[in-house]
This record gives structure tokens, sequence and C-alpha cells, in this order.
């Protein structure tokens, strides 16, 4: 069934690498995501040690990440490994990450026999950006197959939502004062720096590979270039929907999001040709950039980050504001990066973000928006407990190397107490951060909840369309009871149990009877637990007719 074999890549979950064709970006050195296209065209400088060490990863773990900060060329690492081992490895890249692809991805592996003879590997650039759930969901999937290899890029603040860490081998990207050397003598072999020599502007790049390109490749700090273009908007009145345009972009971009142009007009209230002439500019001068399918972004999550500061220096309008409209521009599933970002980095409350969320929620009811919104305030919970943790006396007198460790003997409940007095104390500490877990009533995934009506609530629940959608809105509510409106909403099951898709229903009972075991109980009851089991030789391969016995 070539159709079956072959759904990831028509359902758009994946793409073959194309090594073969060159891009050549004129905008690559002025600071762009790098992809394959950029390798074939020679643009990228190879940085032999991490590249090293990230092969040998793979072999070793068969799964790898290079981790570092914005804009130390982490994308460019992990790409030119790819490149590397291109001759023995078959390619893929995954354009998203989530649960509902992974039967797909597996159908498709089986069928390119994938081995240790013959590899297949799926590249994810920023996973902190596409979800680590699907990242750790991926790596014990694609455990069980010998030949299958998974390599991806993640920032360093991400790395902490990896449950599956241990699994893959990690590489550090960091920049050093040779590869700023060889990136100049590049760019002045090319012809595409003017610059006499790479001290000087190595020193004014903080050791940041997009910003030293840049400055190389432009002549000056982007951050002066991009204040200079968006102060000649803030002069020009006439260019105030350009500017408008330019915060909403650049705070999704910040986050690694993508604004649908087809829905700027609405939210601004300007007219589709006002959009279009504001757009020409800001692509034209590097400011946004077309990300095909109607979709915006910026050139790199820095560079936004750096728009989304200096479009918000003398306010209004407020990052809530701003925020309030990007919401309603991009895609539901990027909510999510949308609302983790603009609270941990840009400044957003809390409370902002859950109000505006709500209301949104309440305007447009939809089981991916809520379900996405949810996963972003979980994310923001954690990162704001372990921010707390890590600012105690006991945990800020540890080195750097054993705040881990720390955390782990805290989860274990043992202390070190006759060995390191320090390592105990914040042992003792992390007893605290394990209670803000229980905390239930902080959590601003209740509180979102909350702030929905009733009838907001029970109108998402009826948007399920399939077992998937709903199993993603329980997924994203792990660690909490469930909540007195979605238990109203949910009496009954939404779907058929018994003719709903056998993996997905089971992925979603499993995530019911984490939350309520009682309810997924009652769910399987009145299905009829027996015709549900007999659905077992039919939906798995080789597997028998189960027999049920009383013990």
């Amino acid at each position: 069934d070539i159709d079956a074999i072959e759904q990831a890549i028509t359902d758009g979950a994946c793409e073959p690498v194309d090594f073969l064709t060159p891009l050549d970006d004129p905008e690559f050195y002025l600071g762009v995501d790098v992809q394959a296209g950029h390798v074939a065209a020679g643009l990228v400088v190879p940085r032999v040690e991490p590249e090293s060490d990230l092969a040998r990863g793979l072999e070793s773990r068969r799964a790898a990440l290079v981790v570092g900060p914005s804009g130390a060329g982490k994308s460019a690492i992990m790409w030119q490994t790819a490149y590397g081992l291109r001759h023995t490895v078959r390619w893929y890249r995954l354009l998203r990450i989530e649960q509902r692809d992974l039967p797909a991805l597996r159908r498709l592996l089986r069928a390119l026999r994938a081995s240790a003879d013959a590899p297949v590997g799926f590249v994810v650039d920023d996973v902190g950006r596409r979800g680590s759930e699907g990242w750790d969901a991926l790596t014990r999937e694609l455990s069980t197959i010998p030949g299958a290899l998974l390599l991806g890029s993640i920032r360093e603040e991400a790395l902490f939502l990896l449950e599956g860490r241990a699994g893959a081998a990690e590489v550090r990207a960091e920049p050093d004062k040779d590869l700023a050397k060889r990136i100049y003598d590049e760019l002045k072999r090319t012809g595409k720096t003017g610059w006499g020599g790479w001290r000087e502007p190595w020193e004014q790049s903080n050791g940041l590979v997009l910003e030293y390109t840049h400055i190389l490749s432009a002549g000056e700090r982007f951050e002066r270039t991009l204040s200079e273009q968006v102060d000649a908007r803030l002069r020009d009145r006439d260019r105030a929907t350009e500017l408008a345009v330019l915060r909403i972009v650049a705070l999704a971009g910040a986050a690694g999001a993508t604004v649908d142009v087809r829905r700027l007009p609405e939210v601004l209230r300007v007219s589709a040709d006002d959009i279009a002439r504001g757009l020409k500019r800001l692509v034209e001068e590097h400011l946004v950039r077309d990300g095909g399918d109607s979709r915006l972004t910026g050139l790199h999550q820095l560079r936004s980050a750096e728009l989304v500061r200096l479009t918000h220096r003398d306010p209004p309008p407020f990052i809530a504001d701003t925020f309030a409209l990007a919401v309603r521009s991009v895609p539901a599933t990027d909510i999510e990066p949308l609302i983790a970002d603009a609270v941990r980095s840009r400044g957003l409350a809390t409370a902002d973000a859950v109000a505006i969320i709500a209301h949104h929620v309440e305007q447009s009811p939809g089981i991916a928006t809520l379900s996405a919104a949810l996963r972003g305030l979980g994310t923001v919970r954690i990162s704001a407990a372990v921010d707390q943790w890590l600012a105690t006396p006991e945990v800020e007198g540890l080195a750097r190397t054993q705040i881990g460790t720390a955390m782990m003997l805290s989860h274990a409940g043992t202390s070190l107490a006759d060995i390191n007095d320090n390592m105990a104390r914040a042992t003792a500490a992390g007893a605290r951060l394990a209670a803000l877990r229980e905390d239930y009533a902080d959590d601003p995934r209740t509180a979102l909840l909350e702030a929905l009506s009733d009838s907001a609530v029970s109108a998402v629940v009826a948007s399920v369309v399939d077992v998937v959608g709903l199993d993603q809105l329980l997924s994203a509510l792990m660690g909490l009871p469930l909540h007195v409106k979605l238990g109203n909403a949910l009496t009954s099951a939404p779907a058929d149990l018994l003719e709903a898709p056998f993996e997905p229903l089971v992925r979603l009972l499993g995530s019911l009877a984490a939350i309520d075991r009682a309810r997924a109980i009652a769910w399987v009851d009145a299905a009829g637990a027996e015709a549900m089991v007999a659905r077992i030789p039919a939906a798995i391969p080789w597997a028998a007719q189960p027999v049920l016995e009383e013990a």
C-alpha cells in the first residue's frame, strides 16, 4: 500500500533532505536559520571538532543533540554533520513532532528497510520550539528500530524540558577564535566583508556567530542596524502599518513561531493592499522573511528578539497589546511557544497571558488552540518553579556542574550530608520544589480553565473530531486533577471508542487514566471492554486474540 507507506511524507510530517540543490541565499550572512541548501551551496563554514563529536554521538547512542544559546551556530553544526554522513545515512527532515505521526513514521522506516547497515535519520531543528514531548516520544519510538537515527539542535534553556535527555549524546556549540578566523577568511575570499581583520568584530559580537557574521558583512552590530530601521518607521506616521506588522512578526519570530499573513488584515483592521505594501518594504530590508505558504517569520530568533525590544522601547503599545494581536495571527500549534517565550523572556505577565488566551478561546473555541495554550502555560510554570529553586541560597552555593545532581538526589530522597554539606542543603531545598508541583491553585493552567466559561469549555470538547485531539488536550493537563468544567463536558466519551483508530485510542485512555482513572474505566465499560479487546488482532500485526481470565 504505497499511500500508507508514504503517509508521513504526504501528510507533511517529514520530507527527504535535499543536499544536492544549492540555496544561494543573499541574506545568509545577515543571520538566517541554516538549511540543508546553505550547506550544499558552501555557505556554511565547517566546525570539525563539534561535527566529529556529534557524528560519534550518533554512532554510539543513535540520538544526538547540539546545544547552545540562540545565535551560536547550532543549526550549522547539525546540518554539516548530516551532510558529512549523507553517503551512509538517508536523511529526512521532520517538519513537526506530534504523537499522531508516529505510526506513519514507523511505517516509513520499515518500508525503507532501516537497519544498522542502512540507517535512516531524522533531523529536527530547534527541538524546544517544536515540542519537547514530541522529541521524548520519538526517542522512545525509534529506540526499538535498530537503523533509526535522530539528530537535533536545541537551545540551552530548553534542555530541562526533555525527559529523555539522557538517551541522547550532547555536543555544545561553543564558538572559538579559530572558527572566527575561518569565517572571516571565507567572507574575505568571497568579497563579502570589508573588514581588515577578524579580532575587532569578534570582540564586538560577544562570541555569537550570528552577530559576528552580521558585523563582518554589514559593517556594524545588527543592534544598531535594526535600531535605525525601527526609528525610521517611528518617525514616519505613514509607515504605522509596517511597524504594527513588524511587532507581531518579531514577537512570533523570537519564539520560533510563524504568522499567517492572511489573518493580518482582520487582526490589524487595515486593507490587504496596505499590508502588502508594508510587507514588501519589510522583506526588502531583511526585517521579516517570507516563509512560503502565506507564512511570515523572522530571519533568526536572535534578530527577532532584538526587534521586539526595539519596537517596545517607548510604549504604547505594551508587550501585552502585541501579544493579543499575535495570538490571533499565528496558527493554533504555534500558540504554545509564543506563550512560553513571551512570559519567560519578553516581560509578559502570566496573568495577562491567561486573560488574553481566555478571551481568544471564548471568541474562537478550538481544541488545538486550548491544548497549545495549556502546554505553553505548563512550560511557564515549570520554568518559574525551577528559576525559584535556582535562586535559593543553597543552590547558588553549588558549583554549576553539581546543580543537576542535587535535583536528582532530591527526587530520590537521598542526602550526601556526610560527603558534601552544600549538596545536602541544596537537596533539602529541592523538596520545596517538589511541593510546588502539588500546588494546583497557582498553576496557570488552572487559572486559564477558571477564566473560561462552562459554555466555552463545552464548545471546545464538542469540536473534537477524533481521539487524537482529545488526547492532546488531556496530555497538556498532566500533573493536575481533572478540572470540574472539563469533567462536566466529558461525562461520556466524545467519540465511538469501538470505531476510533486503535493506537491513538490507547494513548487517549492512558492519558485519561493518569488524570482520572475511574472515568477511563467508565468509558471502557460503556463501550464494552471485551469488544475493545477483541480489536487487538485486527489492529496489531501478528497479535493473537487475547484471553481474559479472573485471577
